[in-house]
């Protein structure tokens, strides 16, 4: 589990908030779950204040997540390691096979990030013309605003997990891992990140973590998505949970508060971040979260369960939310009008493509849209919710030069014309080294360090698209 704030915070929200329910399929039967659920007769005995390093704790927690969540399971291995371990696993695997580094995070659901997984949505193409394939990327996002000025994506990456990591579930070796900070681990604090990946261990046991992250379609997006829904479900069971340990009861009124609450946090957190690809990334916890709570107040634990056995393919979807998922009112992700864009010149090669989503477009929303030192999140947020489809095209030159193209469309022309003309501002202020290009509902960034190649480009070709756009 990454977190993005403090841990203690969001247990503190927590406990004033929910908590405790139990496997019902109407969990706002009474406040007092406790005494009225299938629970109940474990309630008196999951109640502690114990320290997650030892076992007996340990078994305590996993009951306490089974209960909540209805569905048996084994407990997994637990080990812990210390931070400068966890540092020196990360810059081994990453780091030390910078060929497939783009494509690490095989954790899904667990510390796992989309924002590693560039080459998995990839028609990748480095024709030799490029010996370290995550400069490509780091150079194209910083083009994009998306990576801060000299950040390396990699570095970045192994920054990010150090100092936002508590623990993680690796789906490879079956096994939970948390990381010694040296505190103590007798908190509610603890105790809740554990049920965290407990809820990891149990969606792999029934379904499969790589065999979810497979059925979204292999984009960045539809990964993005897969975290999102379990990442979402592990944030909600866990704190169920952490109400039967600590013997609260639930409200389901102050459940999606909190959910909102959260969520609102961390979208400004996100307009704040000078790497706003890995900020937007970290979106999947309350976004996530907000959406399975959703589930659950309305269908019980029957609701979340049909999610993860029929996931949503894209965050948009989560962003719109689960009533209109459920009720299918959310408009169709449409496809772009033409093929991916061609290069900007001679020497040129398309280096990868992918499908970033709706977080990402927010992500650079963010940046786009400051007026005056305001960083307006919420019409940025409101603007991603109309995305209907995007592509980044990223080409490398023999030199080591780069260039992209990132597409998106947008539901109504409309939209499409208010996100250009934060766009064409921004250009005109000190995005220069960039250029846009609009057709109905979609638009098009351009971008280059070189003006006269950024200017001469056509990007998508447009004999290609159709006089009309669908």
């Amino acid at each position: 589990m990454q977190l993005s704030r403090s841990h203690g915070l969001r247990l503190t929200q927590l406990l004033a908030a929910l908590l405790c329910a139990c496997a019902d399929d109407d969990p706002t039967v009474a406040p007092a779950a406790c005494g009225q659920t299938p629970c109940s007769a474990m309630c008196d005995a999951l109640q502690t204040d114990c320290d997650i390093l030892d076992d007996a704790c340990r078994a305590r927690v996993f009951a306490a997540v089974v209960c909540v969540r209805g569905t048996p399971g084994e407990p997994p291995e637990v080990r812990v390691i210390t931070e400068d371990e966890y540092r020196s696993q990360l810059e081994e695997n990453l780091l030390g096979d910078a060929g497939s580094a783009m494509d690490a995070s095989s954790d899904v659901g667990a510390d796992g990030g989309a924002a590693l997984d560039a080459s998995s949505d990839a028609s990748a193409d480095a024709g030799g013309a490029e010996p370290d394939p995550t400069t490509t990327w780091s150079d194209g996002l910083r083009l994009l605003r998306l990576l801060a000025p000299d950040t390396s994506v990699l570095e970045a990456a192994i920054d990010d997990r150090v100092t936002t990591t508590a623990g993680f579930y690796s789906g490879a070796e079956r096994a939970i891992t948390l990381i010694d900070r040296g505190a103590a681990q007798d908190s509610a604090s603890a105790r809740n990140l554990l049920a965290h990946e407990f809820v990891h261990a149990l969606q792999d046991q029934q379904f499969g973590l790589e065999e979810l992250r497979r059925s979204t379609g292999g984009t960045i997006d539809g990964s993005t998505a897969v975290r999102c829904l379990t990442e979402g479900e592990a944030d909600h069971y866990a704190d169920l949970a952490s109400g039967l340990l600590e013997g609260f009861s639930v409200n389901p009124e102050l459940i999606m508060i909190s959910a909102k609450a959260a969520l609102k946090f961390y979208r400004d957190r996100v307009a704040l971040d000078e790497n706003p690809y890995y900020g937007a990334d970290r979106l999947v916890y309350p976004v996530g979260h907000a959406f399975v709570a959703d589930a659950w107040l309305l269908d019980g634990n029957a609701g979340v369960q049909r999610l993860l056995g029929a996931p949503p393919v894209s965050t948009v979807q989560f962003i719109r939310g689960y009533g209109e998922f459920r009720d299918a009112t959310i408009a169709p992700i449409q496809p772009l009008s033409c093929g991916d864009a061609q290069g900007p010149g001679d020497g040129y090669e398309l280096y990868s493509s992918a499908t970033l989503g709706a977080f990402q477009v927010f992500g650079l929303l963010t940046k786009a849209m400051v007026d005056d030192g305001i960083r307006p999140s919420e019409e940025a947020w409101r603007h991603a919710s109309r995305w209907s489809q995007d592509r980044l095209a990223l080409f490398s030159h023999e030199s080591g030069e780069v260039a992209v193209s990132w597409r998106m469309r947008f539901v109504r022309e409309e939209v499409a014309g208010q996100v250009a003309d934060a766009f064409e501002r921004r250009i005109a202020d000190d995005w220069s080294d960039l250029r846009i290009r609009r057709r109905a509902a979609e638009i098009e960034l351009l971008g280059s360090t070189d003006p006269e190649l950024r200017e001469a480009w056509q990007g998508t070709d447009p004999e290609a698209c159709p006089s009309d756009q669908p």
